[in-house]
């Protein structure tokens, strides 16, 4: 622009805006820094270029620039104003004292991957919020990616398609400007072709991405025209292929962006996003999927508010204690995550609030921002046992130091490792605050705070919200209580709901379903689109037999997904594999899950193990000290160790594992089953006697009674070869079982007398227990294998013929693992093995019950039985 327009330019502004000068121009606009005068505040003034202007109506344009004054979110620059000056068209957005992407790329080249795939997080995050309200950017590229401390913005939201809408496709070439960028446009914008959605900003991104990791675009060193014909006709070479360490699955995430046709893309931001997410964690946590409350309606009466929703369908019992594990990070080896709960209470890890950065250069937002800072400090003081450095210790530093000192040198002055650091801005009558929690030491964000966003009129409203919001962030990274995990949950919206709803996963780890449902309703009444409660109610309500009311959560769940956390997600498609009875999806969550969250290894360990990968259970069992869970009371993770343990051989491992969780559960007789299982193992038959005595003087628990722990004890002693201790104990089990009601523990009763050979005896009580219940799998299935005992071969086939007629849901492959069953025990091996490798495909668990079970004993030492329960 030369001096004369210019000149027109401040004097059409200049009762609203003071402009210092050009920093920049763009193929659509030059930018100008100016003072806006009524808020005595930096901004970016972008002026549209002249033949650009000349081809257009202003009205229209200002309309579609407009739209994106509607969008609010942390990696969007927000829109100030925009208008019609002396025939200039402009827009004016927040001056940022930063970079652009461009200027980083043109320094450094090529970018570590993890600050790579953190910088795409955000963009595609921001991309999500975008699309989900129609807008689409149509010129994303590093020039409009601006970088922020340790964050990137996206800037320019809706000028491409405004300038679009306004003036064609026709008059834009015939203007001689192009539409985007021609490094990082899409096939179908680079043919002009009329329909362009959502999807060429995924393929601009992924033109961003190969740039970011391999130090150019995927088609470089050509003219504009030959660049435009290449994403048209070429496919370009792996990013892989250009740099080495970029991991190939990050590769393959970038190169689908690419694909020609839109639909082979990631068909959503949002699905995108989930990929890129496991590999920004090194330098940047996981911002919490903002979710949608729920529409309540009509349902059965009784039902808590946010399940009145008449829906059928069926779930599986699942563990979600051992997805949410011990969910805090040794921080000691220097990596940069959480404090643990094992921190010395002389030397604890401190957190201090910074004050919040002022992006508006508005005065009023400092007083604003140190109300909240004052706010949030109090809060977090209050909400539990973290370690807040006060308000008065920060100010007392920042005299020293200077309020614009860097984040590490205040956390640092305050002996604090962590800090909470944020932003104040004012857009129009709104003013949004946004905050995180990072490692003051390595700059790692641990877990952005929910941005709040209100009326400037409400403020006081807005900050305490905020500070809420901030108390509970922080308990969920810092309460050694917590049962969140860093990355992978949503935190509920208060600090109240957030104790109650880890009231409800305490109460599941103790077996006490029904208090846990109870108080998860409590949860959901007062934050009904809290997912994580829902799906804790979900695994109660299947653990306490009320199978409907599962069903219906299941159903409730199922069209949230895309309001989920990556955690949350994969949390109900390892749900889903185990209902479905897919077991190599649950492998492949369960494995995703420990990429993003390395405290779920036991949940990993679990999926492998009844997948057969018994090598791979173990590796995750050793990746981490489970046994220090949160919810180590409960005993499916104590079993999973155990089984994978004794399945591999490694008796002292198991015994170990035994007992670290008796010095956490004195007396729990589960767990002195598992000692006596690895016992068995190492031949210590003696030391089985005493651990069966000391159980002996030990009040009932629920599940483990006398006789039952007699039938465990001899079904273990029996597979290690010690036939006469066996004996004697499943005499003792009976002994005990005969001074019980005749009605009391039937079917374990029954077990009792087959472990010792009493089949008829047994047969008898499971007739009836079939007659009762003839859909039970297990009484059905057991009767089967106790006919075959006895020789009753027509009848035993008969049971097996009716089981496999009942694959229904939630059976997961024992309509054909009982049948397995059944003929080894008759002594037909190609039909046992023929049944069970049917049941391993859709669902039946690999388990400990395939080396110890005595119906298997006819077909045990075939080759081909050998070869299908070998650990894979």
């Amino acid at each position: 622009m030369n001096d004369s327009a210019i000149d027109r330019l401040r004097e059409s502004l200049g009762g609203r805006y003071a402009i210092e000068g050009e920093v920049g121009a763009g193929g659509m606009a030059t930018v100008y820094l100016a003072t806006d005068i009524k808020h005595n505040r930096k901004v970016a003034l972008k002026v549209l270029r002249p033949e650009l202007a000349a081809t257009m109506g202003p009205e229209r344009f200002l309309q579609e620039v407009q739209v994106t004054a509607n969008l609010q979110h942390p990696h969007i620059l927000p829109l100030f104003d925009s208008g019609e000056a002396d025939g200039f068209l402009y827009y004016v957005m927040p001056y940022l004292d930063g970079e652009s992407l461009r200027d980083r790329l043109a320094r450094e080249g090529e970018l570590p991957v993890p600050e790579a795939a953190k910088i795409l997080k955000e963009v595609v995050d921001a991309l999500a919020s975008a699309h989900a309200m129609g807008v689409v950017h149509r010129d994303i590229k590093p020039d409009n990616v601006l970088l922020s401390g340790r964050h990137a913005m996206v800037t320019d939201f809706g000028v491409a398609k405004a300038v679009s809408e306004a003036t064609g496709r026709h008059q834009l070439t015939t203007a001689g400007v192009a539409l985007g960028t021609p490094a990082y446009m899409a096939p179908e914008q680079a043919a002009a072709d009329e329909h362009i959605d959502h999807r060429a900003d995924i393929y601009a991104v992924g033109a961003m991405g190969y740039e970011l990791l391999a130090g150019r675009p995927p088609f470089a060193g050509r003219s504009p025209q030959q660049v435009l014909s290449a994403h048209v006709t070429e496919v370009p070479q792996a990013v892989t292929e250009q740099r080495a360490s970029v991991p190939p699955e990050l590769g393959a995430v970038i190169m689908r962006c690419l694909e020609k046709k839109p639909a082979d893309r990631w068909q959503k931001a949002e699905e995108l996003l989930t990929h890129l997410e496991a590999f920004a964690t090194s330098s940047g946590g996981m911002t919490p999927t903002l979710t949608q409350p729920v529409e309540a309606a009509s349902g059965r009466s009784g039902a808590p508010l946010w399940m009145k929703v008449a829906l059928p369908a069926a779930l599986v019992v699942a563990t979600l204690a051992i997805w949410l594990g011990p969910l805090r990070r040794d921080s000691e080896d220097g990596s940069g995550g959480p404090p643990t709960a094992t921190a010395s209470a002389e030397e604890p890890d401190r957190l201090v609030v910074v004050p919040l950065r002022n992006l508006s250069a508005d005065p009023e937002l400092d007083v604003w921002g140190q109300l909240a800072v004052d706010l949030i400090t109090r809060a977090i003081d209050q909400a539990g046992p973290i370690h807040v450095i006060s308000t008065t210790a920060v100010r007392d530093a920042l005299g020293t130091l200077g309020t614009d000192a860097p984040v590490a040198e205040i956390a640092r002055a305050l002996g604090a490792r962590y800090a909470l650091a944020g932003t104040v801005a004012r857009t129009g009558n709104q003013v949004r605050f946004a905050a995180e929690i990072q490692n003051a030491e390595t700059g790692e964000r641990l877990r952005d705070v929910e941005p709040q966003v209100g009326p400037a009129d409400s403020v006081e409203a807005v900050i305490a919200g905020f500070a809420e919001a901030s108390a509970v962030v922080a308990i969920a990274v810092f309460d050694p209580d917590a049962e969140f995990s860093v990355r992978t949950f949503s935190v509920p919206a208060s600090v109240s709901v957030f104790r109650d709803y880890q009231r409800q996963v305490d109460l599941f780890c103790q077996s006490s379903y029904l208090e846990s449902i109870e108080m998860g309703n409590r949860v959901l009444d007062a934050d009904p689109d809290y997912l994580p409660a829902m799906i804790q109610n979900r695994v109660s309500y299947l653990n306490s037999g009320r199978v409907a009311e599962a069903d219906s959560v299941s159903r409730l769940l199922a069209p949230m997904r895309d309001r989920m956390t990556t955690g949350e997600r994969l949390m109900l498609e390892w749900l889903d594999g185990y209902l479905y009875g897919r077991p190599e999806q649950s492998l492949r969550a369960a494995d995703e899950a420990f990429r993003l969250e390395p405290s779920t290894a036991v949940w990993t360990a679990q999926a492998s193990y009844r997948a057969g990968r018994i090598q791979d259970a173990l590796i995750r069992l050793e990746d981490t000290r489970q046994a220090e869970s949160a919810c180590g009371d409960f005993m499916i993770m104590w079993n999973v160790g155990s089984a994978v343990y004794h399945v591999a051989e490694r008796y002292e491992d198991q015994l170990a594992w035994a007992r670290r969780g008796l010095e956490r559960l004195p007396d729990h007789q589960g767990l002195m089953d598992i000692e006596i299982a690895a016992l068995t193992g190492l031949g210590r038959v003696a030391a089985v006697d005493s651990v069966l005595a000391v159980m002996a003087s030990l009040p009932p628990q629920p599940r483990y009674s006398p006789g039952l722990r007699g039938v465990w004890a001899a079904r273990e002693l029996r597979a290690h070869g010690h036939a006469e201790a066996a004996a004697r104990t499943i005499a003792g089990s009976l002994e005990w079982f005969a001074s019980q009601p005749p009605e009391a523990s039937r079917y374990n009763r029954a077990r009792a007398f087959y472990y010792a050979g009493r089949f008829a005896d047994a047969d008898s009580l499971l007739a009836s227990l079939v007659e009762e219940a003839p859909e039970n799998l297990e009484y059905l299935g057991y009767r089967g294998v106790t006919l075959a005992a006895q020789g009753r071969r027509d009848e035993a086939l008969a049971v097996s013929e009716q089981l496999l007629g009942m694959d229904r849901l939630n059976v997961r492959g024992r309509h054909m693992g009982w049948p397995a069953r059944i003929a080894a025990a008759l002594g037909d091996a190609d039909e046992a093995v023929r049944l069970l490798d049917q049941a391993f495909r859709v669902g039946f668990p690999f388990s400990v019950g395939l080396h110890r079970e005595p119906w298997w004993d006819p077909v045990r030492d075939g080759p081909a039985f050998q070869a299908l329960i070998r650990p894979r």
